[in-house]
């Protein structure tokens, strides 16, 4: 699945077809509570469970939950790099 981002670099929410789903249905975390989440802070599953209030459960959340958190941090660090040239 491919998520969509928003404008201005931010992230706008990840959407599929124009829907905001559920991303882990046992604890109804849905794709804005994951995007908030990282917005503020956190990086890795664990910490998206973290600043949710919620405790993992089954995990078949889990990879897409590291998918979402690790576009946003591939696209903030592709948005920083500055192109390298190489020495002759």
């Amino acid at each position: 699945m491919q998520y969509l981002w928003g404008h201005a670099g931010k992230i706008g929410g990840w959407v599929s077809n124009g829907v905001v789903m559920y991303v882990c249905v046992c604890n109804a975390i849905n794709c804005k509570s994951v995007r908030h989440s990282v917005e503020n802070g956190a990086a890795s599953v664990a910490s998206v469970f973290k600043a949710c209030g919620k405790m993992p459960q089954c995990g078949r959340c889990f990879t897409t939950i590291k998918d979402m958190v690790g576009e946003v941090h591939r696209t903030a660090c592709n948005d920083s790099l500055a192109p390298a040239i190489a020495a002759e």
